[in-house]
Parts: structure tokens; sequence; C-alpha cells
């Protein structure tokens, strides 16, 4: 291997922030602290990542980049090898070296899902010994005094069924906390797009409410791929999650940006009905699909082989991952 100071000295510049700058060398991504903000959390990152090295998860192991603060020579900073592939964003902007999740087909989209799911899964079934409790933990929003009330008659108006799930997971586990396409490497190969080559920037992770890593999942990649995420998820984590909790956090989300949007961006009104109305489709496609199964025309031994012939894909292009 390369000395560090061999990997730092050919490194090029790929960009630079108000809180750090980042270079590329050969197959190393190296991160420098300009803030000392980014310099904490890049310290924070490299113990968790040597972590989650040390353990016996190689799940875990084969998705998050080893990352290793380096002083030496002058030089500090977070190194790590490049996660090969691309990230995959919502929503209209086309532009940029990455993938676009709409452009996915519906088998990628399923085996994006299936990982996605057990990504989380073996995350947040980590050892919580040694990982700080996040700065922002549940939602803090959700503690006001008339947050149901005023939710409740909101989604009256437009014909939403509204309420607090019977149960919330509350138990604090290891999440990314700012987990959604843009922190995840894709293979971009033609034969297995969708395939989860890696997932990084774990500046933010800590102890939080599972709940809260789906989140941004849910109001990028709608309704339908994170209930194939839980179907995933709830296999394999210890602690089992609900859409009903997952429906019930989106709600109130979408309810704050609502009026917030109508005070301070009028204009970007429309793409919160836009959520609504995907949230509403999908409820009405699972009802369906439930009242299918209650029927027998489409029986659950037919959904479980599904979903297995899509595990079965997935396992077989798992080869495909760059690593």
């Amino acid at each position: 291997m390369q000395s560090w100071k061999e990997i730092i000295e050919r490194a090029e510049k790929l960009g630079e922030g108000k809180n750090s700058a980042a270079y590329k060398s050969g197959d190393y991504i190296i991160r420098v602290p300009i803030q000392e903000r980014a310099r904490r959390g890049y310290l924070k990152e490299a113990e968790y990542s040597q972590t989650f090295q040390r353990s016996d998860d190689e799940f875990l192991k084969s998705l998050l980049p080893d990352v290793q603060y380096i002083k030496e020579n002058g030089f500090e900073g977070a190194v790590h090898l490049e996660l090969k592939g691309k990230t995959c964003i919502d929503g209209k902007d086309r532009s940029g070296d990455n993938l676009h999740f709409e452009d996915l087909s519906g088998l990628q989209k399923s085996i994006l899902a299936s990982e996605v799911g057990q990504f989380l899964a073996h995350l947040h079934n980590f050892p919580v010994q040694g990982f700080e409790v996040s700065e922002q933990v549940g939602f803090q929003f959700e503690t006001l005094p008339d947050l149901q009330q005023r939710n409740a008659a909101f989604y009256a108006q437009k014909g939403i069924d509204y309420h607090s799930p019977d149960k919330k997971n509350d138990n604090l586990v290891v999440c990314h906390n700012d987990f959604h396409g843009g922190n995840m490497a894709l293979n971009d190969k033609a034969q297995s797009a969708g395939v989860l080559n890696g997932v990084f920037d774990l500046g933010e992770m800590g102890l939080n409410v599972p709940a809260k890593d789906f989140m941004t999942l849910y109001s990028g990649y709608g309704r339908a791929f994170v209930r194939e995420c839980l179907d995933s998820y709830n296999e394999v984590a210890k602690q089992k999650m609900s859409m009903e909790e997952l429906d019930y956090h989106f709600l109130n989300k979408m309810a704050e940006w609502y009026s917030y949007f109508e005070k301070e961006k009028p204009e970007r009104l429309g793409m919160v009905e836009d959520r609504l109305e995907d949230f509403s489709a999908d409820k009405r496609k699972e009802a369906l699909d439930k009242m299918q199964v209650l029927s027998g025309r489409k029986s659950e031994k037919h959904r479980k082989a599904a979903r297995s012939s899509g595990n079965v894909c997935r396992r077989n292009v798992l080869y495909g991952r760059e690593m």
C-alpha cells in the first residue's frame, strides 16, 4: 500500500465548502476540515467507522467506508477508499453525474428497497455501546400540545385519515441520521443498477429513534418504496417498525412543511400536495392488496413467492457491487 504521504501529495481537489474541502487521490477520497465543527465530525466518523470494522457484522462492513483520521507531516483529515457507484436523487432535476430514482425500473427499485431495509436493520441492531446520543432525538415538534388536534383538522379537510399510532418504537438505536440517496453509492451498471455499493457520510451518526432513518426516504422516494423497505427491514430488525408509525411521523412532517410554505414560500405548496397525493394513492393500493389477499385472489403465499424471486435476483446481482 502507498504511504499516506504519497496518497496526499497526489491528491486533486474536488471542491471546497465553508466547513471542509474534498480531494481525490487514485482510489482514495480525502476530506480536510476547515472549521472545528467539521474536524470533530470527521473524528467521530472515523471512530464509529473503526467500531464497525472491528465488528463481526460482515454486511455492514461491506457497505460502510473504512474511514481513518490522519495527522501526519502537517496534514490533518479523513481518508477512505472511494465507494464506487453513483448517488440516487429524486425530484425533477436530472443534472449531475448521478442516478435518478424515477429512472430506475420497478425491479431495480425493489432491489434497492430490499437492500436499504436490510442495511437499516443491521445498523439499528448494532450494539449501542460507544455511540453518543444524537443532538436531536426523536421529533421535537411533535411534542407541541395542540399538534394532533391541529393536524387532525388539517387532514380532515383533505380526506386523509390521521391518528397517533397505537405503539411507537422509541428505543434508541444506532442511526445514520442523514440517510438519503445522496449518501448512498449505487451500482450504475445496466444489469445491476439499484444494487447498494455503500453508504457514506457518517458524521451525523448517533443514537436516535429508528423512524428517523426512514423519513428522508419517505419524503424523497415515496410511501410505496418505504413499504418495501419495511418488509425487508422487519425480516432482520430485532425491534419491528410499523407503517402506521412511519405514516404518523410523515404526515406531521408534511403538515409542518405546509404551514411554513404557506407563510414563507407559497410557490412550494404544490410539492407538499404532490407528496400527500402519493401518500393517498399508495394507501389505496395497500388497501386493495389486502382485500385481494382476503378474497383469495392474491394469496399471501403468492406475495412471498414474488418477494423471494426478487431476493434471489438481488443476491445474484450482489456480486455486481463495486468495492
